[in-house]
């Protein structure tokens, strides 16, 4: 989250950059609309307003009202994708004037994460475990000469005319360069639709990341990944 703050320093917003209007945790929460008071004169778009990120266990949806441990929330607006899926969640709400310089938490954006330690986001309760999984895998791989990383891509790229986002990205470098990357797609349903549209995306997804290879898992099914073992464990060419 620290690097999320570092990022929004190049973005321009009301009286300066973003990174002064994100907070973190409960005590972000008030510290959000204390600031948002003290403001005299706004010069962003909109009404003066701040973002505020928490992580939040698990949390009871009911209408507008969300119930998260101790904390009872109302928002204007949620907005929740993977909404079958339970937590942890990463909760990022703006915090605006609501009514007579009233500040209180106005839109939710709510989504499922792998961990508390490990705030990837993820789209189902199957990434999460196949997430897990890889993780676990990458704390134990010895190999000095090989840097693995699993990535969560949160940006499309163009290929073949329509937008790509595989679920994850492993990765591996030797003194700075890549000698290996692999895409993970959990597969979700036997649903034909949507079967047929991985089918369609993953030849685009191969060619538009370079990689080496691509594995499909169903669910948490992880046996697919039988080969991992010997492959973090490889040296480099």
């Amino acid at each position: 989250m620290a690097q999320l703050r570092d990022a929004a320093k190049k973005i321009e917003f009301g009286e300066g950059t973003l990174d002064e209007w994100i907070f973190f945790g409960d005590k972000g929460l008030k510290i959000a609309c204390s600031k948002l008071k003290a403001v005299e004169q706004w010069s962003g778009g909109g009404r003066p307003h701040a973002f505020v990120l928490q992580l939040w266990p698990n949390a009871q949806f009911d209408n507008n009202m969300v119930h998260c441990g101790h904390y009872l929330y109302e928002f204007q607006r949620i907005v929740r994708p993977g909404r079958k899926t339970q937590g942890p969640f990463i909760a990022l709400m703006t915090v605006t004037d609501t009514g007579d310089n009233v500040f209180k938490p106005h839109t939710l954006f709510i989504k499922p994460v792998v961990s508390a330690a490990n705030p990837i986001p993820v789209d189902s309760h199957y990434e999460r475990v196949v997430c897990k999984y890889i993780m676990q895998k990458l704390d134990r791989q010895h190999n000095p000469r090989l840097k693995w990383s699993l990535t969560k891509p949160l940006l499309y790229k163009a290929g073949g005319g329509v937008a790509l986002l595989p679920d994850f990205i492993l990765q591996a470098k030797s003194d700075g360069k890549r000698v290996y990357s692999e895409i993970i797609e959990v597969m979700g349903t036997e649903d034909q639709e949507y079967a047929e549209r991985k089918a369609r995306l993953i030849p685009l997804m191969k060619r538009a990341y370079s990689i080496d290879k691509l594995t499909e898992v169903f669910q948490d099914d992880v046996s697919a990944l039988q080969g991992l073992d010997e492959l973090l464990s490889l040296a480099p060419a």
